[in-house]
């Protein structure tokens, strides 16, 4: 389980901060109409290092088409540092820096890499994996915690 945790969180890591770098030169982005909007046109893209959703008023919509349009541009250079979630009336968008997925899914795949790579080291050092105390040239259990182990 723990193995699996942190490969998880160390893939999904990489994916965010793949999007980050690529949606700072490439922006993308897709918009789903229907004929008679009901519910407002959504719009779900990636800019200069921000997830954003948007429903947009049907009336901001010149010729309004129906179905999905998807767009890759040149980004317009603006930044986005903290979340923010502006609703007007009819419309509303939602802006979520990448950063913030980034930190929350790198500091526990650190973390138990962290674990790992010093468990690893222990067991190579000759310590008791358990409790860290230097056995070398013992036999028997750990001295410090009791722990049992073969010879060192």
């Amino acid at each position: 389980m723990r193995r699996g945790i942190k490969w998880l969180c160390t893939l999904l890591a990489i994916a965010i901060a793949f999007a980050l770098g690529a949606s700072m030169r490439w922006p993308f982005s897709i918009i789903h109409f229907e004929l008679f909007s009901t519910p407002a046109p959504r719009e779900w893209g990636l800019d200069m290092g921000v997830f954003l959703y948007a429903e947009v008023d049907v009336m901001d919509w010149s010729p309004l088409p129906y179905g999905w349009s998807t767009s890759v541009t040149r980004t317009q250079h603006w930044v986005v540092w903290t979340p923010s979630w502006d609703k007007n009336a009819g419309s509303g968008i939602l802006l979520i820096p990448l950063w913030i997925p980034l930190a929350v899914v790198c500091l526990p795949a650190s973390l138990l890499w962290r674990s790992d790579i010093r468990r690893a080291r222990r067991l190579t050092a000759g310590h008791c994996p358990s409790c860290g105390y230097d056995r070398r040239g013992l036999a028997g259990p750990c001295p410090e915690c009791g722990t049992q182990h073969g010879p060192a």
